[in-house]
């Protein structure tokens, strides 16, 4: 059984100016996730079944004595399985007594914050595919079969009925011309995606309400040039942003959870996000002491634990588009 390491803060005389050494800082981070993930979608099974309907068909001309057209239109559903998230943190009672800082439990109880990071941190697995046992054991396909970022459809097809799908290849990091290149060429395929009866899929005015974007923390300069900077240089001079001429709304989000040059855009004003979070048992905690555990008396030993229920998916991922650099 792995325990708190106390030996270091019983030092008679230690000083406490810097317990706070790796707290975690992540207020804000939710402000941006809410804008690419759905959270807290209630669950009350094992498993959630999602069904959807593609969409709806189109009216037609109706010529004089003719039937009136009908057409019918598929409906189809994903499953998302719960599972079991939790930490617990164990310390010797005396460890906690002559802790000079007086900081142990307050370190222990930070586990609770780290609980809290679980959805950014499964948000980034699925949004690179990444590989991480301690996550989830495989990373799903979204309900049409793919992956979250491909050209095609599981059926082989063009995805949401244009070529390349939410898939792009990039034209690279090095310039702030080459992502302002591949800025509007993924605004442009989110302007050219078709729904099921092949209409375009969103309106100009939910794409020009702004989009995210997230990147790698290494490139943050050349991003921030590209879409913050008033002026860029060009050839012989420097030329106002055009981005910004253009009033478009972008929310950057570096992060080292990105350790390659893929860069991905998401619309933020989507009715629904490309990947959610269900919940089907709230974070709960525990402390074990001598007051109620019969392992404190015997040994002396304390803990705090938290677990939860959640299950996190993929949705149709029309609302994201990846760079693929």
């Amino acid at each position: 059984m792995a325990q708190v390491n106390a030996v270091e803060a019983l030092i008679r005389g230690a000083r406490s100016e810097f317990v706070d050494t790796y707290a975690n800082m992540i207020k804000g981070s939710d402000e941006k996730l809410k804008k690419v993930m759905d959270l807290g979608l209630p669950s009350d099974k094992a498993s959630e079944i999602y069904p959807y309907f593609e969409s709806s068909p189109n009216a037609k001309r109706w010529p004089r004595g003719e039937p009136i057209p009908t057409a019918g239109f598929t409906s189809k559903s994903f499953l998302v399985p719960n599972y079991d998230w939790a930490i617990a943190i164990d310390w010797h009672e005396n460890d906690e007594q002559d802790d000079q800082t007086r900081s142990l439990v307050t370190r222990a109880r930070d586990a609770a914050t780290k609980l809290a990071l679980l959805p950014e941190r499964i948000f980034f697995q699925l949004l690179t595919a990444g590989t991480d046992g301690d996550l989830l054991p495989t990373v799903p396909n979204a309900p049409d079969g793919s992956a979250f970022f491909a050209t095609t459809s599981g059926s082989g097809a063009n995805r949401f009925g244009v070529a390349n799908g939410n898939l792009l290849t990039g034209s690279g990091v090095a310039t702030t011309a080459a992502i302002q290149t591949d800025f509007w060429a993924a605004i442009a395929q989110f302007v050219r995606f078709l729904d099921t009866d092949s209409q375009p899929l969103w309106p100009a005015e939910l794409i020009s309400r702004g989009v995210t974007i997230i990147y790698g923390a290494a490139n943050n300069q050349v991003f921030a040039q590209a879409f913050q900077q008033n002026f860029v240089q060009a050839t012989n001079a420097a030329t106002s942003n055009v981005v910004l001429d253009a009033d478009m709304k972008v929310t950057l989000w570096q992060t080292p959870r990105i350790t390659d040059n893929d860069w991905f855009v998401f619309l933020n004003a989507a009715p629904t996000k490309a990947c959610f979070q269900q919940v089907r048992q709230p974070v709960r905690d525990n402390m074990e002491d001598m007051l109620n555990s019969d392992n404190s008396r015997r040994t002396k030993n304390k803990r705090l634990q938290w677990d939860a229920r959640f299950g996190f998916g993929v949705a149709l991922p029309f609302q994201a588009i990846k760079i693929n650099n």
